[in-house]
């Protein structure tokens, strides 16, 4: 993660931790959803080359949550990086 550019580095986190769509990112960010994209791109790109450089692999992996209080039910997809 050290090795990716900051805006990149926050796009794909924001995408990853906190589950937001790629508008939702481009909103909140200020920028366009291409430009999202592309950053989520180059992560994912940057994060490769780096793992089988060192011999590693990259685990994803999402969790849903869901919570029932007084009939209501909360849900909520967390998708941590290993």
């Amino acid at each position: 993660m050290h090795k990716l550019q900051p805006k990149c580095r926050e796009v794909f986190l924001i995408s990853k931790t906190e589950g937001l769509t790629n508008p939702e990112i481009a909103t909140h960010m200020g920028i366009s959803i291409k430009a999202v994209e592309a950053q989520i791109t180059m992560a994912y790109s940057t994060l490769r080359k780096n793992c089988i450089a060192k011999h590693h692999t990259i685990v994803f992996f999402s969790i849903r949550i869901s919570v029932k209080v007084k009939g209501l039910i909360f849900s909520q997809e967390l998708s941590p990086l290993l």
